[in-house]
């Protein structure tokens, strides 16, 4: 069980904590590299939202020191500084992948990503 709980760890820390070194860091545009287009930045923010309910439902957090759970919330809103400076950069889309495809793509992941929310919820 420790070792569940090491792992939902890392992956709530580790999460956050890319996109936000994605997103701060000083390169010429576009200053993303897993979205590069502001649907694809809108999903990385809600898995990373997702991630979080899902590690605060899942872990033992009494167990935990509460600066533990600040920091990836402050890399979360870290990162969030960072998008509100790139989205003005970034096209809707992301251009050289066929439309269509990546709106069905962010859909399916869309209602994916609701499902584990139900799931972990209920």
């Amino acid at each position: 069980m420790i070792i569940f709980q090491v792992i939902i760890g890392f992956l709530t820390l580790s999460y956050p904590g890319g996109i936000a070194f994605s997103l701060l860091r000083r390169t010429p545009p576009p200053k993303v590299a897993a979205s590069r287009s502001r649907v694809g930045l809108a999903v990385e923010f809600l898995d990373a939202a997702v991630m979080l309910l899902v590690a605060h439902t899942l872990l033992d957090w009494t167990s935990i020191p509460p600066l533990l759970w600040f920091i990836p919330v402050a890399l979360l809103a870290a990162a969030l500084v960072g998008a509100v400076l790139a989205w003005a950069d970034l096209p809707v889309w992301r251009a050289g992948k066929p439309l269509r495809r990546t709106q069905v793509f962010t859909v399916l992941h869309v209602l994916v990503t609701v499902a584990i929310v139900v799931v972990v919820l209920a």
